[in-house]
């Protein structure tokens, strides 16, 4: 089948070439003296996650002298990974295994058992930086499901030298959780170890801190950014900052945040950050420098404190993204999964110095396995990347979307999915056309919410149809990439196409990783929630594909219907038969105009043209009722059967 599989293409084979990448970069881990973590690479329906439920079994069985650990975002995963264990192991039950709590389903109070109220409160104190244990155990708050005798913290108690651990990413903040442990993250921690604040939270959040002592020389943010601009001048006032926010006890930042609602955990290293010095590039760092503050070169801010706390400040949006990376320097083996990653991302998120990348199979292999072994077939109807950002999106080209999910779902024999972006989603479904497009909600998802799922998993949904590409926006992308240190920033490329000439911004070469990690990755992965290990015809309609992609797409166009078409098919859609004239009376067009939009409807099987050179009567086909009334839909395949 190609060089990374081992006796001809199968599924068997494509997991094998997973489980022994995973197991290789565990071993070559523990025998190290300087172990480097591993990023594996495995596009989904691989069996990552199965080659490491192996791996934990045999944990479970004695069969290996370690223990470990498998953090990831998902409740239904955790139980996936739990049972998968239990599927290897050779009699079925499992004793050293834990499923280690998360407050949003363990906690009663975090639940909404003891209503509305008490749920919020908690869950907007745990988002200000305090730890769902240390709320648990203040009296002040007194949580109605009992603080200390809350089931939640019952496994805390619990001897901690468990086999298998599985838990939720922040669980890795733990010591006892990974501490010489094999710990396996699976799918990109995203913003699990990340605090991002808007312009107004950041300044409500610093004006706060600097009130708390009456002796400090500023009290809010925009005199706080002054003192940065003349050391010789502000010096004094700088430092009396600084070294108050790096004496502040976070226990007692914790006690104001419950007393009053407002605050974060984060505010002292918040304010510690935009006060650091600045370096001009990072090359004049002194050797071992632990904290510093660079300009990049588009103005955002990238500065290093101490303990792996990394902050991205631009002063355009006036946002701010503090990363406080969980220590796994002291960890057996420390190994990422992941079907579409970003390296550089997964390096700054788990605060690592270095991080080997393996991927499982190389691109020609994939699109073979994709394409000959689970047979999904991938039809590409757009060539614009179709950018559907924010909550009301305003480029949405309804004739044409909406258009090829009218005629996907007129042909198809069976369910069609939908994925998109959140803010495309509600409109799409809810505007009013003479389009057929009716889709349950169990079947439609988005973009922030189909990682990891199996929502659309087996052979109930086979066709599915991808619209649009999700775009965050480049504040977003800017502070990204300062996290890591790097600049997101634009250029304008010029273009002609089909005549006409464009002007479209496009990233820097540097910018690249950042933007392909929100877009082009997240429809990989739209792509290939569709049927998994039972295949999918999938309808993208986005040109945001990645580039290893490409080559197993087919072309198709959707394009708007004209007017003159749509009259004419709204005249015929009854059923009977006419004449051009008599169909021309039925619309504001000429005769002329609607003999030409006939001959055009001909061309596509949509009417049949009967009689002779004397009179000519045209009659619809049964391609009327699955063509769209606005859009030209040229699909590449006519069998969507699987």
């Amino acid at each position: 089948m190609g060089c990374c599989f081992e006796g001809g293409k199968c599924v068997d084979n494509a997991r094998s070439a997973c489980k022994e990448t995973l197991y290789d970069s565990v071993t070559s881990q523990l025998i190290s003296d300087t172990p480097i973590p591993t990023l594996v690479d495995a596009i989904p329906t691989i069996g990552k996650t199965s080659a490491a439920a192996q791996f934990a079994a045999e944990l479970c069985e004695g069969e290996r002298d370690t223990k470990l650990t498998y953090l990831t975002h998902r409740t239904a995963n955790r139980e996936q990974f739990e049972e998968m264990i239990r599927q290897h192991v050779s009699d079925g039950s499992v004793t050293d295994m834990v499923h280690l709590p998360v407050l949003e389903d363990d906690c009663p109070t975090a639940r909404g058992d003891h209503g509305s109220g008490w749920q919020s409160r908690l869950i907007s104190l745990r988002d200000q930086g305090l730890s769902p244990a240390s709320l648990h155990r203040n009296q002040k708050i007194g949580l109605p499901c009992g603080g200390t005798e809350c089931p939640y913290l019952d496994w805390w108690t619990n001897d901690e030298s468990s086999d298998v651990f599985i838990g939720h990413l922040s669980h890795a903040y733990v010591p006892e959780i990974v501490d010489e442990r094999v710990v396996i993250i699976d799918e990109d921690p995203g913003d699990a170890f990340q605090t991002r604040f808007s312009a107004s939270e950041l300044h409500q959040l610093v004006g706060q801190f600097l009130k708390r002592d009456d002796d400090l020389p500023v009290k809010d943010l925009d005199s706080l950014k002054l003192l940065r601009q003349d050391e010789s001048t502000f010096g004094d006032a700088r430092e009396t900052i600084h070294e108050y926010a790096s004496d502040v006890d976070p226990f007692d930042l914790g006690g104001d945040i419950v007393q009053s609602g407002h605050g974060h955990v984060d505010a002292a290293l918040v304010v510690q950050a935009l006060l650091e010095p600045t370096v001009d590039e990072k090359e004049g760092l002194e050797e071992g420098s632990e904290t510093y503050r660079v300009v990049l070169e588009n103005d955002v801010e990238h500065i290093h404190l101490a303990d792996s706390v990394v902050v991205a400040y631009d002063p355009q949006s006036g946002e701010l993204a503090l990363r406080n990376s969980p220590d796994f320097s002291r960890t057996a083996a420390l190994v990422g999964l992941d079907g579409t990653p970003t390296p550089e991302l997964w390096k700054g998120r788990l605060g690592v110095d270095k991080l080997s990348h393996v991927q499982v199979l190389c691109d020609e292999c994939r699109q073979k396995y994709l394409s000959d072994v689970l047979g999904y077939q991938l039809i590409q109807t757009s060539s614009y990347v179709k950018p559907y950002s924010g909550a009301q999106p305003k480029r949405i080209s309804f004739e044409k979307d909406r258009g090829l999910l009218h005629e996907v779902q007129r042909r198809a024999d069976s369910q069609v999915g939908l994925i998109t972006t959140k803010g495309a989603k509600t409109r799409l479904l809810s505007y009013e056309d003479e389009n057929d497009v009716a889709i349950p909600d169990e079947l439609v998802g988005h973009y922030r919410n189909i990682k990891g799922s199996n929502e659309f998993e087996g052979d109930e949904v086979q066709i599915g149809v991808i619209i649009g590409s999700p775009h965050p926006g480049p504040d977003e992308l800017r502070l990204l990439a300062g996290l890591n240190g790097d600049i997101f920033d634009t250029e304008v490329v010029e273009e002609t196409r089909d005549g006409h000439h464009y002007s479209r911004r496009e990233p820097v070469s540097e910018a690249e990783p950042y933007l392909n990690h929100v877009r082009e990755n997240s429809v990989a992965q739209a792509i290939l929630r569709f049927g998994r290990q039972d295949g999918a015809t999938v309808f993208v309609h986005t040109s945001a594909v990645p580039e290893w992609m490409h080559a197993i797409c087919k072309s198709a166009s959707v394009e708007p219907r004209p007017d003159g078409e749509q009259a004419v098919l709204r005249t015929l859609e009854s059923g009977e038969e006419a004449s051009t004239g008599e169909i021309a009376d039925h619309t504001p067009f000429s005769t002329d105009t609607v003999r030409n939009q006939l001959k055009e409807l001909e061309e596509q099987q949509v009417v049949d043209r009967q009689g002779d050179q004397h009179r000519i009567i045209w009659k619809a086909t049964d391609s009327l009722r699955r063509v769209s009334p606005t859009a030209r839909v040229k699909l590449s395949v006519t069998d969507f059967s699987r």
